[in-house]
């Protein structure tokens, strides 16, 4: 049986000294920034007046018209495009129900990194439970209170709104209870209706740069991680087989018994158990032994 070694960070020198562009105008350098300048050894800098915001908003504003994965690639090009570095980084995130859990919200965040001088795209995807993502119709003063503390605020900030969707009337960046309940008020005297919601940029939610700081790692490892082949970093899981043998009559089930890990750069791929130590499954997977 074949166990991969674990990666060294520290160890990649193949970004060591270049620059890396940080496709952000939310302030995700302040997570992303350390840990690439600390484990990839490159200097960053972020494009100056680069507006993300045309590619997606979390206020509903802009609709995001591709896929998350291709948002975040349009920034790692545009970010080059703007700052003349071959080498750039981005982060889209997505919030609502989660993929694989019933009745649970989930912060779902990708980060790529684009190499044009290796001709490289790499991506890693970080799903978290842990987000504030939230939204109320509120009523009264105690009702958006209630919201607010449940949700963090002021640490993570809260945007009001005249009604869901609406944009007649929006505030954002309210910092204090003080001005959360002015502009409640104001609201709700001109349309007598307030609509309250979690603001999910990055600047405005610590438990968003968690997740974000997550995914970062993630990618750090993958870019860390050497092709035994060619000895080209990015070396990732890219699919996984089914087929783990059961245990009482040794005919394969549907669960899950390899990881394929695959270079981007010669396509070499390699398999790996997908939990050491688990050769079996249990007969109650078995379509023969439990039809």
């Amino acid at each position: 049986m074949i166990y991969m070694r674990r990666s060294v960070w520290n160890n990649f020198h193949e970004l060591k000294g270049r620059t890396c562009a940080i496709a952000t105008m939310h302030g995700k350098e302040t997570i992303i920034g350390p840990l690439i300048e600390k484990h990839w050894g490159v200097n960053w800098i972020v494009p100056f007046k680069m507006n993300t915001d045309i590619y997606g908003t979390f206020d509903g504003l802009v609709k995001r018209k591709v896929s998350p994965i291709e948002a975040a690639r349009a920034k790692c090009e545009k970010a080059i495009e703007m700052t003349g570095c071959d080498l750039a980084i981005s982060n889209e995130g997505s919030f609502g129900s989660h993929p694989y859990i019933p009745f649970t919200c989930a912060d779902v965040e990708i980060i790529m990194m684009v190499d044009k001088k290796r001709h490289l795209e790499l991506t890693e995807l970080e799903i978290s439970t842990k987000t504030n993502f939230n939204y109320l119709d509120v009523s009264n003063w105690n009702e958006l209170e209630k919201f607010a503390i449940k949700t963090g605020f002021p640490s993570h900030k809260i945007i009001l709104r005249d009604k869901e969707g609406s944009f007649k009337c929006i505030s954002k960046d309210i910092a204090t209870f003080k001005d959360l309940y002015f502009n409640f008020l104001k609201i709700k005297r001109e349309f007598n209706s307030v609509f309250a919601e979690t603001d999910m940029r990055a600047m405005n939610n610590p438990m968003r740069k968690y997740v974000i700081k997550r995914a970062c790692r993630k990618l750090i490892k993958t870019v860390a991680r050497k092709c035994p082949q060619c000895g080209t970093g990015g070396f990732k899981n890219d699919r996984f087989l089914d087929g783990l043998m059961c245990r009482i009559c040794n005919n394969p089930t549907s669960q899950i018994a390899y990881r394929i890990f695959k270079c981007p750069t010669c396509q070499f791929e390699q398999k790996y158990p997908f939990k050491y130590g688990i050769q079996w499954a249990d007969p109650m997977y078995c379509d023969y032994c439990n039809p």
